[in-house]
Protein backbone atom coordinates (compact mmCIF):
# COMPACT_ATOMS: atom_id res chain seq x y z
CA UNK A 1 0.00 0.00 0.00
CA UNK A 2 1.18 3.52 -0.84
CA UNK A 3 1.96 5.86 2.06
CA UNK A 4 0.92 9.49 2.52
CA UNK A 5 2.57 11.75 5.11
CA UNK A 6 0.56 14.82 6.17
CA UNK A 7 2.33 17.43 8.27
CA UNK A 8 0.92 20.21 10.43
CA UNK A 9 3.43 22.90 9.43
CA UNK A 10 2.49 25.44 12.13
CA UNK A 11 2.60 22.85 14.90
CA UNK A 12 5.98 21.57 13.75
CA UNK A 13 7.58 25.00 13.41
CA UNK A 14 6.30 26.15 16.82
CA UNK A 15 7.68 23.01 18.47
CA UNK A 16 11.00 23.30 16.64
CA UNK A 17 11.37 26.94 17.71
CA UNK A 18 10.72 26.45 21.42
CA UNK A 19 12.65 23.16 21.58
CA UNK A 20 15.79 24.88 20.29
CA UNK A 21 15.33 28.40 21.68
CA UNK A 22 17.66 27.89 24.65
CA UNK A 23 19.69 24.87 23.59
CA UNK A 24 20.46 25.30 19.91
CA UNK A 25 20.05 28.93 18.88
CA UNK A 26 21.24 29.46 15.33
CA UNK A 27 21.69 32.54 13.18
CA UNK A 28 23.37 33.23 9.87
CA UNK A 29 26.34 35.57 9.64
CA UNK A 30 23.81 38.26 8.72
CA UNK A 31 21.85 37.66 11.91
CA UNK A 32 18.90 35.75 10.41
CA UNK A 33 17.56 33.24 13.00
CA UNK A 34 17.31 29.67 11.68
CA UNK A 35 16.93 27.43 14.75
CA UNK A 36 13.23 26.72 14.09
CA UNK A 37 13.89 25.92 10.43
CA UNK A 38 16.72 23.58 11.42
CA UNK A 39 14.51 21.80 13.96
CA UNK A 40 11.71 21.56 11.39
CA UNK A 41 14.06 19.90 8.92
CA UNK A 42 15.24 17.43 11.58
CA UNK A 43 11.67 16.42 12.50
CA UNK A 44 10.66 16.12 8.86
CA UNK A 45 13.67 13.94 8.07
CA UNK A 46 12.96 11.70 11.04
CA UNK A 47 9.32 11.28 9.99
CA UNK A 48 10.43 10.45 6.45
CA UNK A 49 12.84 7.84 7.77
CA UNK A 50 10.13 6.28 9.96
CA UNK A 51 7.23 6.35 7.48
CA UNK A 52 9.07 6.09 4.13
CA UNK A 53 6.23 7.95 2.37
CA UNK A 54 5.46 7.99 -1.32
CA UNK A 55 3.54 11.26 -1.00
CA UNK A 56 3.90 14.28 1.32
CA UNK A 57 1.81 17.39 1.99
CA UNK A 58 2.64 20.14 4.49
CA UNK A 59 -0.45 22.12 5.52
CA UNK A 60 -0.33 25.64 6.98
CA UNK A 61 -2.68 28.07 8.70
CA UNK A 62 -3.41 31.05 6.47
CA UNK A 63 -4.04 33.40 9.41
CA UNK A 64 -7.15 35.06 10.78
CA UNK A 65 -10.04 35.11 10.31
CA UNK A 66 -11.24 31.55 9.82
CA UNK A 67 -14.82 30.31 9.79
CA UNK A 68 -14.33 29.48 13.50
CA UNK A 69 -13.57 33.15 14.31
CA UNK A 70 -16.86 34.10 12.63
CA UNK A 71 -18.62 31.58 14.88
CA UNK A 72 -16.75 32.61 18.05
CA UNK A 73 -14.85 35.90 17.88
CA UNK A 74 -12.60 35.00 20.85
CA UNK A 75 -11.35 31.80 19.18
CA UNK A 76 -7.56 31.60 19.83
CA UNK A 77 -7.90 35.08 21.31
CA UNK A 78 -5.67 34.42 24.32
CA UNK A 79 -2.57 33.53 22.35
CA UNK A 80 0.45 35.76 22.89
CA UNK A 81 2.01 37.58 19.93
CA UNK A 82 4.66 35.51 18.18
CA UNK A 83 8.33 36.19 18.79
CA UNK A 84 9.84 38.19 15.95
CA UNK A 85 12.57 35.55 15.64
CA UNK A 86 9.86 32.96 14.95
CA UNK A 87 7.85 35.14 12.53
CA UNK A 88 10.81 35.64 10.18
CA UNK A 89 11.32 31.86 9.91
CA UNK A 90 7.88 31.10 8.45
CA UNK A 91 8.79 32.23 4.91
CA UNK A 92 12.20 30.57 5.24
CA UNK A 93 10.73 27.16 5.99
CA UNK A 94 8.35 27.55 3.04
CA UNK A 95 11.41 28.30 0.92
CA UNK A 96 12.97 25.09 2.23
CA UNK A 97 9.94 23.00 1.25
CA UNK A 98 9.95 24.42 -2.27
CA UNK A 99 13.67 23.66 -2.66
CA UNK A 100 13.20 20.15 -1.23
CA UNK A 101 10.38 19.40 -3.69
CA UNK A 102 7.69 18.94 -1.02
CA UNK A 103 4.10 20.05 -1.64
CA UNK A 104 2.70 22.73 0.69
CA UNK A 105 -0.73 24.35 0.87
CA UNK A 106 -2.72 26.92 2.85
CA UNK A 107 -6.15 28.49 2.24
CA UNK A 108 -7.78 31.58 3.69
CA UNK A 109 -10.65 30.91 6.03
CA UNK A 110 -9.36 27.48 7.05
CA UNK A 111 -6.73 26.02 9.33
CA UNK A 112 -4.04 23.45 8.63
CA UNK A 113 -6.16 20.91 10.55
CA UNK A 114 -8.98 21.29 8.01
CA UNK A 115 -6.64 20.78 5.06
CA UNK A 116 -5.15 17.69 6.69
CA UNK A 117 -8.59 16.33 7.61
CA UNK A 118 -9.96 16.86 4.10
CA UNK A 119 -6.94 15.22 2.53
CA UNK A 120 -7.00 12.25 4.91
CA UNK A 121 -10.71 11.54 4.44
CA UNK A 122 -10.54 11.59 0.65
CA UNK A 123 -7.64 9.09 0.56
CA UNK A 124 -9.04 5.96 2.21
CA UNK A 125 -7.14 3.67 -0.17
CA UNK A 126 -3.73 4.85 1.03
CA UNK A 127 -2.00 4.50 4.42
CA UNK A 128 -1.96 8.00 5.88
CA UNK A 129 0.20 9.26 8.75
CA UNK A 130 -0.30 12.73 10.28
CA UNK A 131 2.69 14.38 12.00
CA UNK A 132 1.64 16.91 14.65
CA UNK A 133 1.84 17.87 18.32
CA UNK A 134 -1.84 18.90 18.33
CA UNK A 135 -4.02 16.26 20.00
CA UNK A 136 -7.08 17.66 18.17
CA UNK A 137 -5.95 15.71 15.12
CA UNK A 138 -6.42 12.43 16.99
CA UNK A 139 -10.08 12.68 15.92
CA UNK A 140 -8.97 11.84 12.35
CA UNK A 141 -7.65 8.39 13.28
CA UNK A 142 -9.32 5.54 11.42
CA UNK A 143 -8.21 2.17 9.98
CA UNK A 144 -6.20 3.91 7.22
CA UNK A 145 -5.07 7.02 9.17
CA UNK A 146 -2.61 7.16 12.07
CA UNK A 147 -1.17 10.13 13.96
CA UNK A 148 2.56 10.47 14.70
CA UNK A 149 2.30 12.58 17.85
CA UNK A 150 5.28 14.76 18.79
CA UNK A 151 5.61 14.55 22.55
CA UNK A 152 8.96 15.97 23.72
CA UNK A 153 11.69 18.03 22.09
CA UNK A 154 12.47 17.15 18.50
CA UNK A 155 13.03 13.44 18.77
CA UNK A 156 10.27 11.85 20.87
CA UNK A 157 7.29 10.76 18.78
CA UNK A 158 4.46 8.29 19.44
CA UNK A 159 2.45 6.56 16.72
CA UNK A 160 -1.24 6.60 17.65
CA UNK A 161 -3.78 4.30 16.04
CA UNK A 162 -7.28 3.38 17.22
CA UNK A 163 -6.00 0.86 19.75
CA UNK A 164 -3.24 3.11 21.16
CA UNK A 165 -5.75 5.95 21.50
CA UNK A 166 -8.14 3.75 23.43
CA UNK A 167 -5.34 2.32 25.60
CA UNK A 168 -4.14 5.86 26.44
CA UNK A 169 -7.41 7.76 26.92
CA UNK A 170 -10.15 5.12 26.90
CA UNK A 171 -11.98 6.84 24.01
CA UNK A 172 -12.54 6.47 20.29
CA UNK A 173 -11.39 9.04 17.69
CA UNK A 174 -14.84 10.64 17.43
CA UNK A 175 -14.90 11.09 21.21
CA UNK A 176 -11.83 13.34 21.01
CA UNK A 177 -14.26 16.01 19.80
CA UNK A 178 -16.63 15.32 22.67
CA UNK A 179 -13.77 15.54 25.14
CA UNK A 180 -12.86 19.01 23.82
CA UNK A 181 -16.53 20.00 23.98
CA UNK A 182 -16.60 19.25 27.69
CA UNK A 183 -13.14 20.35 28.84
CA UNK A 184 -12.47 23.04 26.25
CA UNK A 185 -8.97 23.93 25.08
CA UNK A 186 -7.05 26.77 26.72
CA UNK A 187 -4.56 26.89 23.84
CA UNK A 188 -7.34 27.68 21.35
CA UNK A 189 -9.51 29.57 23.88
CA UNK A 190 -12.33 27.07 23.42
CA UNK A 191 -14.38 27.54 26.62
CA UNK A 192 -15.93 24.09 27.20
CA UNK A 193 -17.62 23.66 30.58
CA UNK A 194 -15.94 25.73 33.26
CA UNK A 195 -14.50 23.51 36.00
CA UNK A 196 -14.49 20.32 33.89
CA UNK A 197 -11.01 18.98 33.19
CA UNK A 198 -9.71 16.02 31.25
CA UNK A 199 -10.36 13.40 33.95
CA UNK A 200 -13.96 14.48 34.48
CA UNK A 201 -14.59 14.72 30.74
CA UNK A 202 -13.22 11.21 30.16
CA UNK A 203 -15.31 9.84 33.04
CA UNK A 204 -18.48 11.37 31.58
CA UNK A 205 -17.70 10.03 28.11
CA UNK A 206 -16.95 6.60 29.50
CA UNK A 207 -20.44 6.63 30.97
CA UNK A 208 -22.44 8.49 28.32
CA UNK A 209 -20.28 8.32 25.15
CA UNK A 210 -21.12 11.79 23.72
CA UNK A 211 -21.78 15.37 24.83
CA UNK A 212 -25.32 15.09 23.48
CA UNK A 213 -25.93 11.97 25.56
CA UNK A 214 -24.43 13.59 28.66
CA UNK A 215 -27.09 16.28 28.46
CA UNK A 216 -29.78 13.71 27.61
CA UNK A 217 -29.01 12.11 30.99
CA UNK A 218 -28.25 15.32 32.89
CA UNK A 219 -30.64 14.33 35.71
CA UNK A 220 -28.39 11.37 36.50
CA UNK A 221 -25.45 13.69 37.18
CA UNK A 222 -25.21 14.79 40.79
CA UNK A 223 -23.99 17.79 42.78
CA UNK A 224 -21.85 20.68 41.55
CA UNK A 225 -20.92 18.88 38.34
CA UNK A 226 -24.56 18.98 37.25
CA UNK A 227 -24.67 22.69 38.00
CA UNK A 228 -21.53 23.31 35.94
CA UNK A 229 -22.87 21.32 33.01
CA UNK A 230 -26.25 23.09 33.05
CA UNK A 231 -24.67 26.54 33.34
CA UNK A 232 -22.32 26.04 30.36
CA UNK A 233 -24.52 23.89 28.14
CA UNK A 234 -24.38 26.38 25.25
CA UNK A 235 -20.60 26.62 25.57
CA UNK A 236 -20.30 22.83 25.53
CA UNK A 237 -22.14 22.50 22.22
CA UNK A 238 -20.37 25.51 20.72
CA UNK A 239 -17.01 24.05 21.81
CA UNK A 240 -18.00 20.78 20.21
CA UNK A 241 -18.42 22.56 16.88
CA UNK A 242 -15.22 24.58 17.25
CA UNK A 243 -13.18 21.45 17.99
CA UNK A 244 -14.56 19.55 14.99
CA UNK A 245 -12.12 19.45 12.08
CA UNK A 246 -13.76 20.24 8.75
CA UNK A 247 -13.09 17.38 6.33
CA UNK A 248 -14.94 18.44 3.18
CA UNK A 249 -12.71 21.14 1.69
CA UNK A 250 -12.49 21.20 -2.11
CA UNK A 251 -8.73 21.12 -2.53
CA UNK A 252 -7.31 22.43 -5.83
CA UNK A 253 -4.87 19.53 -6.15
CA UNK A 254 -4.86 15.77 -6.00
CA UNK A 255 -2.81 12.98 -4.50
CA UNK A 256 -0.51 12.84 -7.53
CA UNK A 257 0.52 16.45 -6.87
CA UNK A 258 2.01 15.32 -3.54
CA UNK A 259 4.42 12.81 -5.06
CA UNK A 260 7.65 12.34 -3.08
CA UNK A 261 10.75 10.59 -4.41
CA UNK A 262 13.23 11.96 -1.92
CA UNK A 263 14.61 15.31 -0.78
CA UNK A 264 15.67 17.07 -3.98
CA UNK A 265 19.27 18.17 -4.47
CA UNK A 266 18.18 21.80 -4.98
CA UNK A 267 17.90 21.91 -1.20
CA UNK A 268 21.70 22.09 -0.94
CA UNK A 269 21.56 25.64 -2.34
CA UNK A 270 19.10 26.49 0.44
CA UNK A 271 21.44 25.00 3.07
CA UNK A 272 24.34 27.06 1.71
CA UNK A 273 22.25 30.23 1.63
CA UNK A 274 21.22 29.88 5.27
CA UNK A 275 24.60 28.50 6.41
CA UNK A 276 23.34 25.05 7.41
CA UNK A 277 26.40 23.46 5.89
CA UNK A 278 26.22 20.37 8.05
CA UNK A 279 23.07 19.44 6.12
CA UNK A 280 24.59 19.80 2.66
CA UNK A 281 24.41 16.56 0.68
CA UNK A 282 21.93 15.03 3.11
CA UNK A 283 19.49 14.45 0.26
CA UNK A 284 17.11 11.77 -0.91
CA UNK A 285 16.60 10.68 2.66
CA UNK A 286 13.84 8.21 2.10
CA UNK A 287 15.76 6.19 -0.47
CA UNK A 288 19.03 5.61 1.34
CA UNK A 289 20.49 2.16 0.84
CA UNK A 290 20.01 -0.02 3.90
CA UNK A 291 22.85 -2.47 4.46
CA UNK A 292 21.69 -6.03 5.07
CA UNK A 293 22.03 -7.62 8.50
CA UNK A 294 23.79 -10.99 8.54
CA UNK A 295 23.90 -13.11 11.70
CA UNK A 296 27.04 -15.24 12.10
CA UNK A 297 28.27 -17.76 14.64
CA UNK A 298 31.94 -16.79 14.28
CA UNK A 299 34.16 -14.16 12.59
CA UNK A 300 37.02 -14.31 10.13
CA UNK A 301 37.54 -10.62 9.59
CA UNK A 302 41.16 -9.85 10.37
CA UNK A 303 41.54 -7.78 7.19
CA UNK A 304 39.22 -5.05 8.48
CA UNK A 305 41.30 -1.87 8.64
CA UNK A 306 38.77 0.52 10.12
CA UNK A 307 37.20 -1.77 12.72
CA UNK A 308 33.95 -0.62 14.32
CA UNK A 309 32.20 -2.71 16.96
CA UNK A 310 28.91 -1.72 18.56
CA UNK A 311 27.18 -3.59 21.39
CA UNK A 312 23.53 -4.54 20.99
CA UNK A 313 22.37 -3.85 24.53
CA UNK A 314 19.67 -2.31 26.67
CA UNK A 315 19.78 1.41 27.51
CA UNK A 316 19.92 1.03 31.28
CA UNK A 317 22.39 1.86 34.06
CA UNK A 318 25.64 -0.03 33.57
CA UNK A 319 25.00 -2.61 36.27
CA UNK A 320 21.53 -3.40 34.90
CA UNK A 321 22.39 -3.53 31.21
CA UNK A 322 21.75 -6.68 29.23
CA UNK A 323 24.12 -7.45 26.37
CA UNK A 324 22.56 -9.28 23.42
CA UNK A 325 25.51 -9.31 21.04
CA UNK A 326 27.75 -7.20 18.78
CA UNK A 327 27.56 -5.62 15.32
CA UNK A 328 30.47 -5.06 12.94
CA UNK A 329 30.14 -3.30 9.55
CA UNK A 330 32.16 -4.54 6.56
CA UNK A 331 31.67 -4.14 2.80
CA UNK A 332 28.16 -2.66 3.20
CA UNK A 333 27.00 -5.57 5.34
CA UNK A 334 26.28 -5.41 9.09
CA UNK A 335 27.42 -8.61 10.80
CA UNK A 336 25.78 -9.64 14.06
CA UNK A 337 27.02 -12.20 16.58
CA UNK A 338 25.15 -13.08 19.76
CA UNK A 339 26.98 -12.71 23.07
CA UNK A 340 26.74 -16.48 23.61
CA UNK A 341 28.49 -17.21 20.29
CA UNK A 342 30.97 -14.38 20.82
CA UNK A 343 32.10 -15.90 24.11
CA UNK A 344 32.87 -19.15 22.29
CA UNK A 345 34.42 -17.61 19.18
CA UNK A 346 38.21 -17.41 19.44
CA UNK A 347 38.37 -15.33 16.24
CA UNK A 348 36.04 -12.66 17.59
CA UNK A 349 37.91 -12.50 20.90
CA UNK A 350 41.20 -12.20 19.02
CA UNK A 351 39.78 -9.27 17.05
CA UNK A 352 38.91 -7.49 20.30
CA UNK A 353 42.30 -8.25 21.85
CA UNK A 354 44.49 -7.24 18.89
CA UNK A 355 42.72 -4.50 16.95
CA UNK A 356 42.12 -0.79 17.53
CA UNK A 357 38.37 -0.36 17.79
CA UNK A 358 35.99 2.52 17.19
CA UNK A 359 32.54 2.51 18.78
CA UNK A 360 29.66 4.73 19.84
CA UNK A 361 30.27 4.93 23.61
CA UNK A 362 33.64 3.63 24.79
CA UNK A 363 32.86 3.70 28.50
CA UNK A 364 29.64 1.73 27.99
CA UNK A 365 31.46 -0.73 25.73
CA UNK A 366 34.25 -1.31 28.26
CA UNK A 367 31.73 -1.87 31.06
CA UNK A 368 29.87 -4.46 29.00
CA UNK A 369 33.02 -6.24 27.85
CA UNK A 370 34.32 -6.40 31.41
CA UNK A 371 31.02 -7.68 32.88
CA UNK A 372 30.72 -10.43 30.28
CA UNK A 373 34.34 -11.54 30.53
CA UNK A 374 35.86 -10.14 27.31
CA UNK A 375 39.32 -8.60 27.00
CA UNK A 376 40.20 -5.82 24.57
CA UNK A 377 43.17 -4.00 23.12
CA UNK A 378 42.31 -0.30 22.79
CA UNK A 379 39.67 2.08 21.48
CA UNK A 380 40.80 4.69 18.98
CA UNK A 381 37.49 6.50 18.43
CA UNK A 382 34.44 7.25 20.58
CA UNK A 383 31.86 8.86 18.28
CA UNK A 384 29.59 9.82 21.17
CA UNK A 385 32.36 11.97 22.66
CA UNK A 386 33.16 13.34 19.20
CA UNK A 387 29.52 14.23 18.64
CA UNK A 388 29.26 15.93 22.01
CA UNK A 389 32.38 18.03 21.36
CA UNK A 390 30.79 19.23 18.13
CA UNK A 391 27.44 19.91 19.84
CA UNK A 392 28.14 20.77 23.46
CA UNK A 393 24.54 21.88 24.14
CA UNK A 394 23.25 18.36 23.52
CA UNK A 395 22.02 16.91 26.81
CA UNK A 396 21.74 13.19 26.02
CA UNK A 397 22.57 10.55 23.40
CA UNK A 398 19.40 11.21 21.40
CA UNK A 399 20.25 14.90 21.19
CA UNK A 400 23.81 14.11 20.06
CA UNK A 401 22.49 11.78 17.33
CA UNK A 402 20.02 14.44 16.27
CA UNK A 403 22.84 16.99 15.98
CA UNK A 404 24.86 14.50 13.89
CA UNK A 405 21.84 14.04 11.59
CA UNK A 406 21.53 10.37 12.46
CA UNK A 407 17.95 9.13 12.44
CA UNK A 408 17.04 5.80 14.03
CA UNK A 409 13.87 3.68 13.86
CA UNK A 410 13.38 4.56 17.53
CA UNK A 411 15.21 6.88 19.87
CA UNK A 412 17.17 5.53 22.85
CA UNK A 413 14.42 7.04 24.99
CA UNK A 414 11.59 5.39 23.05
CA UNK A 415 13.10 1.90 23.09
CA UNK A 416 13.06 2.02 26.90
CA UNK A 417 9.24 2.01 26.84
CA UNK A 418 6.99 -0.88 25.87
CA UNK A 419 4.81 -0.74 22.78
CA UNK A 420 1.63 -2.55 21.84
CA UNK A 421 3.71 -5.09 19.91
CA UNK A 422 6.81 -5.57 22.05
CA UNK A 423 8.22 -4.94 25.54
CA UNK A 424 10.85 -2.35 26.34
CA UNK A 425 14.43 -3.26 25.38
CA UNK A 426 13.35 -6.27 23.31
CA UNK A 427 16.01 -7.93 21.16
CA UNK A 428 14.16 -7.08 17.94
CA UNK A 429 13.92 -3.39 18.80
CA UNK A 430 17.51 -3.15 20.03
CA UNK A 431 18.77 -4.97 16.92
CA UNK A 432 16.87 -2.62 14.59
CA UNK A 433 18.17 0.44 16.45
CA UNK A 434 21.78 -0.77 16.49
CA UNK A 435 21.62 -1.93 12.86
CA UNK A 436 20.72 1.59 11.73
CA UNK A 437 23.14 3.26 14.15
CA UNK A 438 26.08 1.09 13.08
CA UNK A 439 25.62 1.84 9.39
CA UNK A 440 25.20 5.58 9.83
CA UNK A 441 28.11 5.93 12.24
CA UNK A 442 30.37 3.99 9.90
CA UNK A 443 29.34 6.15 6.95
CA UNK A 444 29.70 9.41 8.90
CA UNK A 445 32.86 8.65 10.88
CA UNK A 446 35.20 10.43 8.47
CA UNK A 447 32.89 13.45 8.27
CA UNK A 448 32.68 13.65 12.08
CA UNK A 449 36.44 13.52 12.54
CA UNK A 450 36.93 16.14 9.81
CA UNK A 451 34.46 18.40 11.61
CA UNK A 452 36.50 18.02 14.82
CA UNK A 453 39.54 19.21 12.88
CA UNK A 454 37.69 22.17 11.36
CA UNK A 455 36.37 23.18 14.79
CA UNK A 456 39.91 22.99 16.24
CA UNK A 457 38.96 20.39 18.84
CA UNK A 458 40.61 17.32 17.30
CA UNK A 459 43.62 17.57 19.62
CA UNK A 460 41.29 17.96 22.62
CA UNK A 461 39.49 14.82 21.48
CA UNK A 462 42.66 12.76 20.82
CA UNK A 463 44.92 13.97 23.62
CA UNK A 464 42.50 14.54 26.48
CA UNK A 465 39.00 13.12 26.01
CA UNK A 466 39.92 9.67 24.69
CA UNK A 467 42.69 8.99 27.28
CA UNK A 468 40.44 10.29 30.07
CA UNK A 469 37.71 7.83 29.12
CA UNK A 470 39.99 4.86 29.66
CA UNK A 471 41.40 6.29 32.90
CA UNK A 472 37.89 6.95 34.18
CA UNK A 473 36.93 3.36 33.50
CA UNK A 474 39.99 2.08 35.39
CA UNK A 475 38.93 4.18 38.38
CA UNK A 476 35.44 2.73 38.24
CA UNK A 477 36.82 -0.80 38.09
CA UNK A 478 38.44 -0.30 41.46
CA UNK A 479 35.10 0.74 42.98
CA UNK A 480 33.50 -2.56 43.80
CA UNK A 481 31.96 -1.83 47.17
CA UNK A 482 31.59 1.90 47.05
CA UNK A 483 28.41 3.96 47.20
CA UNK A 484 26.14 4.89 44.31
CA UNK A 485 26.09 8.43 42.98
CA UNK A 486 22.62 9.95 42.77
CA UNK A 487 22.12 13.43 41.41
CA UNK A 488 19.77 15.59 39.38
CA UNK A 489 21.13 17.76 36.57
CA UNK A 490 19.75 21.20 35.78
CA UNK A 491 20.62 23.55 32.93
CA UNK A 492 21.07 27.25 33.70
CA UNK A 493 19.42 29.25 30.88
CA UNK A 494 20.42 32.55 29.33
CA UNK A 495 24.15 32.24 29.94
CA UNK A 496 26.99 32.76 27.42
CA UNK A 497 28.13 29.16 27.93
CA UNK A 498 26.11 26.11 28.91
CA UNK A 499 26.12 25.67 32.69
CA UNK A 500 24.95 22.34 34.07
CA UNK A 501 24.27 22.14 37.79
CA UNK A 502 24.48 18.74 39.50
CA UNK A 503 22.51 18.58 42.76
CA UNK A 504 23.52 15.45 44.64
CA UNK A 505 21.15 13.27 46.64
CA UNK A 506 21.48 10.28 48.96
CA UNK A 507 24.82 10.05 50.75
CA UNK A 508 26.03 13.32 49.18
CA UNK A 509 22.83 15.25 49.90
CA UNK A 510 23.58 18.99 50.01
CA UNK A 511 26.55 18.82 47.63
CA UNK A 512 26.24 20.79 44.38
CA UNK A 513 28.67 21.00 41.50
CA UNK A 514 28.51 23.24 38.42
CA UNK A 515 30.02 22.35 35.08
CA UNK A 516 30.60 24.82 32.23
CA UNK A 517 31.03 23.72 28.62
CA UNK A 518 33.50 25.72 26.51
CA UNK A 519 34.18 25.57 22.79
CA UNK A 520 37.95 25.91 23.22
CA UNK A 521 40.70 26.34 25.83
CA UNK A 522 40.98 30.11 25.24
CA UNK A 523 37.31 30.60 26.14
CA UNK A 524 37.85 28.57 29.31
CA UNK A 525 40.87 30.63 30.35
CA UNK A 526 39.04 33.92 29.73
CA UNK A 527 35.90 32.90 31.59
CA UNK A 528 34.80 34.89 34.64
CA UNK A 529 32.70 32.67 36.85
CA UNK A 530 29.46 34.05 38.37
CA UNK A 531 29.62 35.22 41.96
CA UNK A 532 27.55 32.25 43.15
CA UNK A 533 30.20 29.75 41.97
CA UNK A 534 32.31 28.06 44.61
CA UNK A 535 35.97 27.06 44.31
CA UNK A 536 37.46 25.71 41.07
CA UNK A 537 37.85 21.90 41.30
CA UNK A 538 38.33 20.95 37.66
CA UNK A 539 41.66 19.22 38.14
CA UNK A 540 40.93 17.92 41.63
CA UNK A 541 40.43 14.16 41.25
CA UNK A 542 38.56 14.00 44.58
CA UNK A 543 35.53 15.48 42.82
CA UNK A 544 35.39 12.97 39.98
CA UNK A 545 32.44 10.57 40.13
CA UNK A 546 34.84 7.66 40.18
CA UNK A 547 36.47 9.01 43.37
CA UNK A 548 33.22 10.01 45.02
CA UNK A 549 31.72 6.57 44.51
CA UNK A 550 34.63 4.81 46.24
CA UNK A 551 34.01 6.50 49.59
CA UNK A 552 32.06 4.93 52.42
CA UNK A 553 29.29 6.86 54.23
CA UNK A 554 31.60 7.94 57.07
CA UNK A 555 34.17 9.34 54.64
CA UNK A 556 31.39 11.14 52.79
CA UNK A 557 30.51 13.13 55.91
CA UNK A 558 34.16 14.11 56.37
CA UNK A 559 34.32 15.09 52.71
CA UNK A 560 31.23 17.30 52.99
CA UNK A 561 32.75 19.05 56.02
CA UNK A 562 35.94 19.63 54.03
CA UNK A 563 33.95 21.22 51.21
CA UNK A 564 32.41 23.73 53.61
CA UNK A 565 35.90 24.98 54.46
CA UNK A 566 37.03 25.44 50.84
Amino acid sequence: MKKLLLLDGNSMLFRAYYATLYTHRMTTSNGIPTNAVYGFVMMLNKAIDIIEPDKILVAWDAGKPTFRHKQFAAYKGTRKPLDEELIVQFPIVREYLDAAGIKRYEQEGYEADDIIGSMAKCCNDIQTTILTSDRDLLQLIDPSTHVLLMKKGLSEMELMDEQNLFDTYGITPSQVIDMKGLMGDTADNIPGVQGVGEKTALRLLNQYSTVENVYAHIDEVKGKLKEKLEKDKDNAFMSLELATIYTKMELPFGLNDCEFTGIQEDVNGFYEKYEMRSLVNRTKQAKNEKWPLKEVEHFEMFDVEDLMVLPVCTQQPYLDQQLYGFMIPKDKVIYYISVENALEDTNFKKILETKEISTWDTKEMMHLLDRYGFKWNTFNDDLHIAGFLLNSTATDSDAVLEALHITLPESFHDVSKKTKEEPAFSLNREQALCHSLTQQLYEKKGEILQSLKEENVLSLYREIEMPLTEESFKHLLSKKDGISIKKKRYKIPDTPYLIELDVFEGDYNGFCMAEVEFSDIDSANAYNAPAWFGPEVTMDSRFHNSSLSKRNPAEVQEFLELIQKM
